[in-house]
This record gives C-alpha cells, structure tokens and sequence, in this order.
C-alpha cells in the first residue's frame, strides 16, 4: 500500500499543477499496488488538472497519516472495488 507510481515524464507536469513540496512528499514512502487515491477512484490516466490535484492530494494526504489501520482500509477497499468490477461484469 502506497502512492502508485506514475510514468517519469508525468513528474514536471504534475508538479505544476501541485507544487514541488506537494510532489516531494509522495517520495517519502515506498510505492504500493494500490493506494488512498485508487480507492477514491483516481486511477489510471489522469484526465484532467482536477484530477491530477486530487490524485496527488491523495497521495500526499496517506504520507501524511500512514498507519497500519489507514492500510488495512485501503486494502479493504480495493478487494471491495475489484469484487464489485468482476461482479458488474458476471451480470
């Protein structure tokens, strides 16, 4: 669990929608599989200016309150969010 990681290139367009501070504390924890802004639905390409702020809002708000509870949620959520994907696409 953890920010996910973005293509490099990505790093100097994000960065000035955000600021550097905000894009340095991503870099203070190790990258994971999933993260706050995955469960929160920002994956994926990032559409927008809004969505590339929340996305890195996200990620620096779980820098910011990591714990092992804030994971097990995360966690929680995700296998929710791909259980209920497989089920839409079942039925």
């Amino acid at each position: 669990v953890g920010p996910r990681p973005h293509l490099p290139e990505y790093n100097a367009y994000y960065q000035s929608f955000v600021g550097k501070p905000h894009m340095d504390k991503r870099l203070q924890v190790l990258p994971g599989l999933t993260g706050l802004a995955q469960v929160r639905g920002y994956r994926g390409d990032t559409p927008n200016e809004v969505s590339i702020k929340n996305r890195i809002d996200s990620d620096a708000e779980y820098v910011e309150h990591q714990s092992l509870w804030l994971d097990l949620k995360i966690i929680f959520l995700s296998a929710l969010a791909l259980f209920r994907g497989i089920w839409k696409h079942i039925f």
